[in-house]
């Protein structure tokens, strides 16, 4: 029988020395952080399979270890393993009277596990001094057999400023939609794929004025034919 694996490392990336504050160790110890051997101005973390878990009490848990440093408790008889009342304490601390934060936290989905940019945006609304700026992350997918369809991979970077993901699988499929586009010498639709694939890094732009202007220096860019 062929076992399946998820792997994946990555750093968090600070402006400076990294200063991992209560709030980060308490967000990311699910990613195993660790502050050491990642560079000058960054700290390492990994999702590795049968060893880290994502879900949401893993994360109760986790803010739970850190609440004498972080300043917080929750009221006699709470349900200690609901992260939705950990945040909802750590916004009050942190970010009070902020709705936004609040709907942050209320909107997000307890019922599945976390992932990198939910746990950065919350990193975000809930700065305890820490100097976070961006985060990247590599996956795989692998067997224990060289079966087709068992393996693959993904790159994920995430900052204030924008946001991309990329997949093995994503470049397969962009691939034979092109060829198969050309080979029916199809323009039009081999333009409406590449015109998607811009779209979709357009979006992973946060500013949308800035995106209008990065889109329409494309477009220039585009017009003078010249090869990049």
């Amino acid at each position: 029988m062929s076992q399946s694996y998820y792997d994946a490392t990555g750093v968090l990336i600070f402006s400076g020395a990294p200063r991992i504050t209560p709030v980060l160790k308490a967000l990311f110890a699910v990613y195993a952080l660790q502050d050491d051997e990642a560079g000058p101005n960054a700290a390492y973390i990994a999702e590795i399979a049968e060893e880290t878990c994502l879900g949401w009490s893993a994360v109760a848990e986790a803010i739970a270890a850190q609440k004498e440093a972080l300043g917080i408790t929750l009221p006699e008889g709470a349900d200690i393993d609901d992260a939705r009342l950990w945040l909802g304490a750590l916004a009050a601390k942190l970010a009070p009277g902020s709705q936004e934060v609040q709907d942050t936290i209320d909107e997000l989905d307890y019922c599945s596990e976390t992932d990198l940019p939910t746990l950065f945006d919350l990193a975000m609304h809930l700065n305890d001094g820490h100097n976070l700026q961006a985060a990247k992350l590599e996956g795989a997918w692998h067997a224990s057999r060289p079966r087709l369809g068992e393996f693959g991979g993904y790159g994920q970077f995430i900052s204030r400023e924008v946001t991309q993901t990329s997949s093995s699988s994503r470049s397969l499929s962009i691939g034979e939609d092109l060829q198969r586009s050309l080979q029916q010498r199809d323009t039009v639709k081999a333009a409406q794929l590449i015109a998607a694939e811009c779209r979709r890094l357009l979006d992973g732009i946060a500013d949308l004025e800035l995106a209008k202007q990065v889109s329409q220096s494309v477009l220039d860019v585009l017009k003078t034919g010249a090869r990049i």
